[in-house]
């Protein structure tokens, strides 16, 4: 069947075609955010310990062991999307938290997930108090958002140069 739809000079082309498709495939399976890969043995445990100690903390340092949670998601068990709402989650609890925002911003831009990465910062400015060091940060994050990967070059600098009145 296969010989009566392919020509015989067609068929190395075709086999070739093929064997370079697979190649590329499992290239960019391996390249991925996360290759797969099996989670740590141990790292369920962690994870679920670092949540009860969360629950029964105060808020500042409930954000805390929800970042550490994210970690362990991340690290050890290999899951992004865990990881990322733990993230959100401890900027909920304490959104001034630098290190959930910058866990937040690697996670979702490894996911080259950018719309969500724009809604995550408009809303933390909304959260924020205007007198946060924080504004401004998120201010350039988002710049930088709208001058790469979204190319509105306008919008980028009509937001940086608010984060500069601002840390003025």
């Amino acid at each position: 069947m296969y010989s009566s739809l392919v020509g015989s000079w067609q068929q190395p082309i075709v086999l070739g075609a093929a064997v370079l498709f697979a190649v590329w495939l499992l290239v960019k399976l391996a390249r991925g955010p996360i290759a797969l890969r099996r989670p740590d043995p141990g790292a369920k445990d962690e994870f679920r310990a670092l949540k009860l100690r969360a629950r029964k903390a105060p808020p500042i340092e409930r954000a805390a062991l929800l970042v550490s949670a994210g970690h362990v998601a991340k690290d050890a068990m290999h899951r992004m999307d865990l990881a990322v709402a733990y993230y959100l989650r401890a900027l909920r609890y304490d959104p001034a938290s630098q290190v959930a925002l910058d866990c937040v911003r690697d996670c979702l831009s490894l996911q080259r997930s950018w719309r969500r990465l724009e809604r995550v910062y408009w809303r933390l400015l909304a959260k924020l108090p205007k007198s946060s060091p924080l504004v401004g940060r998120v201010l350039t994050y988002l710049a930088d958002l709208y001058s790469g990967p979204f190319r509105h070059p306008t919008r980028a600098e009509a937001i940086r140069s608010l984060a500069e009145r601002l840390e003025n």
